[in-house]
């Protein structure tokens, strides 16, 4: 008996291993190519009720009225993402054109000052030790100018390689949009072919999935909703009581950068105390470093907490899966895999995925 448990347990273990090997093959060489029609089906399925809902209003052939509102999307989409590319752009060459500026009003008598404290201390300094400090200085100039030249290697390789993919990708657009338009102009042929060439409880599992989906992503704009709410709270408070002006509003703005997954609050709190160091506002630096700390720590131990009990999964189980997620697919698996791990549950909860047939059951 316990020879047979083991048995059906290695084989289940096998089956759920080889479909997790199929998923991850799938996503790593197919995904990138499938992507603009699987965005094409996602936005002609949204579009679908408005385009019913018209039709009936306005007694006009869903075609017209579904390429009228895939493109008005499209239009909408590009429009804001070029009003804030724009934005950013015009922000970084003000920032860029200032520079010079304030580098000579701020950051230029900052290092002077700083210099002549270094430079009073090495005075008092034994000159042995002197003399070690200025043969470290070299070193020290040297691995600072090979790190500047490696970082420029490094910003001029990803334009590059931005300007050379622009194409491939401004192609990817376009095909999305067609087929979009071809999806949401005959969308009830195309989910007719769909369902011919599914089993029947693929088309139940995918069906329940994509109601399963929509709660779940419900929850999670709830909880990350919590964490920015809370993040806000910790900036406002800290920078209160460190005494800048506009607080709140600053506060507000880091915590939007927090909430990203690649930007962080470090993109401008780490900066920022640099900037106080140099300038030889030594307290404000510090609390800011400590904020950004603070703020760190928190969000990693009350992130898996608050999305975990959100979303029905355990903290640890969570940040497990947003670790290996990470790790595996980078920004979109840090939520895939745990979205993708919560509808199985949800799944097998409803029983969905409770009568699907494993090899063992197919023996027997």
């Amino acid at each position: 008996m316990e020879t047979q448990k083991y048995k059906d347990f290695l084989l289940k273990f096998g089956y759920w291993a080889a479909i997790a090997l199929i998923v991850y093959l799938i996503w790593k060489y197919l995904f990138v190519y499938l992507l603009p029609f699987l965005i094409a089906y996602a936005v002609a399925s949204l579009l679908r009720p408005a385009v019913v809902w018209l039709g009936k209003k306005l007694h006009i052939r869903s075609g017209p009225i579904s390429v009228v509102l895939a493109l008005f999307v499209y239009i909408f989409v590009a429009g804001a993402l070029i009003l804030l590319s724009v934005g950013i752009v015009t922000e970084v060459v003000d920032l860029v054109s200032g520079m010079p500026e304030y580098y000579t009003s701020s950051i230029a008598p900052a290092l002077d000052t700083l210099g002549n404290k270094i430079l009073d201390m090495l005075s008092h300094l034994d000159p042995s030790t002197v003399k070690t400090i200025e043969d470290m200085v070299p070193d020290a100039l040297s691995s600072l100018g090979s790190a500047v030249t490696k970082f420029s290697k490094q910003a001029v390789s990803w334009a590059s390689g931005t300007a050379v993919e622009f194409p491939a990708k401004l192609m990817a657009a376009v095909i999305c949009i067609i087929a979009t338009v071809f999806m949401a102009a005959d969308f009830g042929t195309v989910n007719a072919y769909i369902k011919k060439h599914l089993p029947e409880k693929a088309i139940a599992v995918l069906r329940s999935a994509r109601r399963s989906l929509g709660n779940i992503l419900g929850n999670y704009a709830k909880s990350y909703a919590i964490i920015l709410f809370l993040t806000f709270a910790e900036l406002s408070v800290g920078l209160l009581l460190v005494g800048y002006k506009k607080a709140v509003l600053i506060a507000l703005i880091i915590a939007v950068f927090d909430i990203m997954p690649i930007v962080g609050s470090g993109t401008i709190l780490l900066p920022w105390a640099i900037i106080s160091l140099v300038q030889g506002n030594v307290g404000h630096g510090i609390a800011l470093i400590v904020l950004y700390v603070v703020v760190v720590i928190v969000r990693q131990i009350m992130e898996p907490k608050i999305v975990g009990q959100r979303v029905g999964l355990h903290p640890l189980a969570t940040l497990l899966c947003m670790w290996l997620g990470a790790k595996l697919f980078g920004v979109i698996g840090l939520f895939g895999l745990p979205v993708s791990v919560l509808i199985i549950k949800e799944l097998r909860a409803n029983g969905t995925l409770s009568h699907t047939q494993t090899p063992d059951e197919a023996h027997s």
